[in-house]
C-alpha cells in the first residue's frame, strides 16, 4: 500500500513514495522537474526556481500545493495547483493549470521525474526492465529502436506517443538538441513501467494527456516519465490534468488494464 511523505533532508519539490512491497528503499516522486518551459524560448527551460509550500495536514495519504511558476529570467504566467493523493494500489496526481497572462499560451509540460534510485532493487541500467508500450505489446528498451549520444546521454531515452506529437518546435525538438534521444519509434500510449527483477511487480507513470514518455537508465536517477501536456489556454483558462503510478503485483499486463479502466485512452 503507498504512502507519501516530504522527507527533510530532500529538496522541497520531491515527495517519498514508500510500499512494502518495493521495501529496499523510497521512490522519489519529483514535482515537477521541468514544469512547463518552452513557451517562449528553449533557453527558459531551466528547471524551476520557485518551490511548493505543501499543506502536510492529510499525510501520509494526500499532499497538496498552489503556486505561481517563474521559469527562467522571467514569469511564465501560469498559476498551478497540485494535489497528490495515495490509495492502497496508486498515487494520483490531479494537477490543474490556469493562464495567469493575457496571451493564449500554446502549450505548457508537465514533468513528474519517478526515481527509482534510492531503491536499488529497482535499479536497471541496461533498459531491460524499463518498459514502454509498442504495437500492441510492452517492450523493453532493448526491443526499441534509440537515437543516443554519448556518455551520461546513452542511458537516456524519449518515445513520442504515436498521433500526439508537441505542436511547439521547441518542445519537439529540443530533447534531441539537448542530447535527450528521442526514438524513431512512436509508443501506444503515454505510460512507461519498470519491473522488479524478482518478482513481476510492476510501478508504472502515466498521464491521461501526454505526447511523450521518457526513461533514464543512469544511477544518478533510475527513472521514468510520462509528460501531461496542455495546450491552448487563453487568458484566464484553467485545465487539469490526472497522473496515476501504478503498483501492479500481477506485472505488466495488470498495469496496461488498469491504465485502460482509470485514465481515459487517446482517440
Amino acid at each position: 500500500m503507498p504512502t507519501i511523505e516530504l522527507i527533510p533532508d530532500w529538496k522541497p519539490h520531491f515527495v517519498a513514495i514508500r510500499d512494502t512491497r518495493v521495501s529496499a528503499g523510497p521512490l522519489s516522486l519529483e514535482l515537477f522537474e521541468g514544469f512547463p518551459t518552452l513557451h517562449r524560448d528553449p533557453a527558459t527551460k531551466a528547471k524551476v526556481t520557485s518551490r511548493p509550500e505543501w499543506v502536510t495536514a492529510e499525510l501520509p495519504r494526500e499532499l497538496r500545493y498552489e503556486m505561481d511558476h517563474v521559469i527562467g529570467p522571467s514569469p511564465l504566467p501560469a498559476r498551478t495547483s497540485v494535489r497528490v493523493e495515495a490509495d492502497p494500489e496508486t498515487v494520483t496526481i490531479i494537477a490543474t493549470v490556469q493562464n495567469t497572462g493575457a496571451s493564449i499560451i500554446d502549450e505548457i509540460e508537465l514533468n513528474p521525474c519517478l526515481a527509482f534510485r534510492h531503491c536499488p532493487e529497482m535499479a536497471d541500467d541496461t533498459g531491460e526492465r524499463l518498459y514502454v508500450r509498442h504495437e500492441g505489446r510492452w517492450k523493453n528498451w532493448l526491443e526499441m529502436r534509440r537515437y543516443v549520444h554519448v556518455g551520461w546521454h546513452a542511458n537516456v531515452q524519449m518515445f513520442e506517443v504515436v498521433g500526439r506529437p508537441s505542436r511547439v518546435r521547441d518542445l519537439a525538438e529540443f530533447y534531441n538538441d539537448s542530447k535527450w534521444g528521442t526514438s524513431p519509434d512512436r509508443v501506444d500510449a503515454p505510460v512507461a513501467a519498470r519491473v522488479h527483477p524478482a518478482t513481476e511487480l510492476a510501478v508504472g507513470i502515466a498521464f491521461d494527456r501526454s505526447h511523450k514518455v521518457a526513461g533514464n537508465c543512469n544511477a544518478s536517477h533510475h527513472c521514468i516519465h510520462s509528460f501531461g501536456l496542455v495546450s491552448d489556454l487563453c487568458p484566464g483558462d484553467r485545465r487539469t490534468r490526472v497522473c496515476k503510478i501504478f503498483v501492479c503485483p500481477g506485472g505488466l499486463e495488470q498495469l496496461w488494464q488498469r491504465y485502460q479502466r482509470e485514465l481515459t485512452p487517446l482517440i
